[in-house]
């Protein structure tokens, strides 16, 4: 029970579309993310993904989201989920499909936990 971890994160990436071209050229997947909190008071979690080197973030909603970063409230022992876009300039390989590294941090203990899915391209 003491190594239990007090946060977790889940990715799923949207099926329908898999990706969409925008007309200024983005190419831009949608995830839903789920962000748990296990603790008994409010936390707030910078959530970040890794894994394009030019990639942007937008979480749909009231989340200030800055690059590729986004700072998201959860309650106490709670799940909060999101809608999450990534996007990118950069030319991709055929039939892409990059790994990307979801993860969320305790903005106060720095506590982390992280989730992995994919970038999927044309």
């Amino acid at each position: 029970f003491a190594t239990r971890s007090s946060e977790g994160i889940s990715v799923i990436h949207d099926r329908n579309p898999m990706f969409v071209r925008l007309s200024d050229g983005e190419l831009r997947n949608a995830y839903t993310v789920r962000i748990l909190n296990k603790s008994l008071e409010t936390r707030s979690f910078i959530l970040s993904v890794e894994g394009l080197t030019d990639l942007d973030l937008k979480v749909v909603g009231d989340t200030v989201t800055t690059g590729r970063m986004a700072v998201i409230a959860v309650g106490p022992d709670r799940t909060h989920e999101l809608r999450a876009l990534v996007g990118t300039y950069s030319p991709l390989p055929p039939a892409a499909s990059i790994p990307l590294t979801f993860r969320i941090t305790d903005t106060k203990t720095g506590q982390r936990a992280s989730a992995v899915d994919h970038f999927r391209g044309p």
